[in-house]
């Protein structure tokens, strides 16, 4: 969690640190590893990036749908092997009936990367309003709480929007759909779409 925290404020190297002190007291735990590699990302070391993704799914088992997707989605970061990508993110999304938005925008996401783009705008919508949905109800439920770990969610449940109007926007504007990629390009901004601090 600390890790997280010094990403969110622009601190990988400090992220960096604090994943080996819980990588030294837990070996065998995916978090620190799938967190690593969204910090390597971050400082745009796509070989380290990949690694930490493939020693995290190698733990979680070759067939953990979300050691599967957080694979897909670091190599779709980086831009690498975007074919063994999109097997795994398939794989993820076809063993579960109801797949979680999450695993739908890393399909869209890859579908973008590799030239599918109208494809890729279903997809993204899909998982937008998925994740939407699950922010309107997490908010019934527990939206007039002040509890702090309410608001912490809430911001989660923002940024990964975020991060899938950011993802729509890229598909749009390669299609030439300017003004949809604009709406999304502003909603990116404001729901907190900032790669710096590894909301990307």
């Amino acid at each position: 969690m600390r890790a997280l925290l010094r990403l969110e404020s622009r601190d990988p190297h400090g992220a960096l640190t604090d994943l080996r002190e819980a990588a030294a007291v837990a070996p065998l735990a995916t978090q620190p590893l799938r967190i690593r590699a969204v910090v390597h990302v971050v400082l745009g070391e796509a070989d380290q990036a990949i690694a930490a993704a493939d020693r995290a799914a190698e733990l979680a088992g070759g067939d953990a749908a979300a050691a599967l997707n957080h694979r897909a989605y670091i190599r779709g970061l980086v831009s690498r092997d975007l074919d063994r990508a999109l097997a795994d993110i398939e794989q993820a999304v076809s063993a579960d009936p109801d797949p979680p938005p999450a695993y739908v925008d890393t399909h869209g996401f890859l579908l973008h990367l590799v030239g599918r783009h109208q494809k890729a705008i279903d997809r993204l919508n899909l998982a937008i309003a998925g994740m939407q949905e699950e922010r309107q109800q997490f908010a019934r439920r527990f939206g007039r709480s002040r509890s702090t770990a309410v608001a912490v969610r809430l911001r989660e449940l923002d940024q990964s929007l975020a991060v899938m109007h950011h993802h729509r926007s890229l598909a749009c504007r390669a299609i030439g759909l300017d003004g949809q990629a604009n709406q999304d390009e502003q909603l990116a901004r404001e729901l907190g779409f900032d790669p710096s601090r590894g909301i990307l």
